[in-house]
């Protein structure tokens, strides 16, 4: 299936990124030149994060702080695997422009998704110094990263995104009895949530989406998009003869879903389509990568 358009697309797809990735930032400094750059080293509150979205000023992306943060991601990693597997390195430069802009995107999600991946390469990769460096630097960012970035002390606020998501989540299983087998319906979580969750912000989905299918979808819409998902990992993993490829494509996809998409977003769509892309290039090996600061 690999051919040289296989590639001029690859390239194509590759310098399309860097110029989305440019958009992204401009963005996101629009966003944050509104309060005079103040939240660019973090914020106390999902609250605060969410205030400098301000739509007017929306010209690129989203004008949602998380579901902005996502679509980072789901291009973002991709944009990191691409230099992996055209020139066998890992692009250090790629990785931290992405997470520096998942960071000011001051949407917790894309971080937790972005170091899964990023932490998963790092520990397939030759070199015991690397590692070892690396873990190190994230033992000493630690505190940091739990305190400013993921706020885990308002963690289980119920005025905190992650905490409406932990009351969504005790909802659905607490009266899982109360689901039918076949689903409630399409677009159901609205309905559900306002009258079964303690505290319900009016979001149209349980923010994870194999809860979401289940309760909208059932037993078999559950399945089904279970099924899918395994289907095309196994087909990438046998056509194109690279394991290691796709289990690192998919951690950060899979993390991703269990805190936000309802699972029929076209994020979702647009990564798998580049993952799959990105995977013709079979010279993926972790064995012959290297580090490199080039993009």
């Amino acid at each position: 299936m690999y051919n040289k358009e296989t590639d001029k697309l690859i390239r194509y797809v590759d310098n399309v990124l860097h110029f989305t990735f440019f958009l992204v930032f401009i963005q996101l400094m629009l966003y944050h030149k509104q309060s005079n750059f103040q939240y660019l080293a973090g914020v106390k509150s999902s609250g605060e994060g969410t205030d400098i979205y301000n739509n007017t000023l929306y010209f690129w992306g989203l004008d949602n702080k998380n579901l902005f943060g996502a679509r980072i991601v789901t291009i973002g990693f991709p944009y990191i695997l691409i230099g992996a597997a055209r020139f066998n390195r890992i692009s250090l430069s790629r990785i931290l422009l992405v997470i520096i802009l998942a960071y000011i995107s001051m949407s917790r999600t894309p971080i937790f998704a972005l170091i899964s991946g990023v932490a998963y390469i790092i520990w397939k990769m030759p070199g015991r110094y690397i590692k070892l460096s690396f873990f190190v630097l994230i033992a000493l960012i630690t505190p940091f990263v739990l305190n400013s970035v993921l706020r885990i002390d308002t963690l289980t606020s119920s005025s905190d995104g992650m905490g409406l998501r932990l009351i969504y989540w005790a909802a659905f299983f607490v009266n899982f009895d109360k689901i039918s087998i076949w689903g409630e319906g399409f677009l159901s979580s609205d309905k559900f949530l306002d009258k079964y969750a303690l505290i319900y912000m009016g979001e149209p989905n349980i923010h994870n989406t194999f809860l979401n299918n289940y309760l909208d979808f059932g037993i078999l819409g559950l399945s089904f998009y279970v099924l899918f998902l395994i289907t095309l990992f196994r087909y990438g993993k046998s056509l194109f003869n690279n394991r290691a490829y796709w289990v690192t494509a998919f951690i950060p996809l899979l993390a991703t879903m269990m805190v936000l998409f309802p699972g029929y977003d076209n994020d979702i769509i647009v990564y798998l389509i580049l993952i799959f892309i990105i995977g013709q290039l079979k010279s993926f090996n972790y064995n012959k990568c290297t580090y490199s600061m080039s993009l």
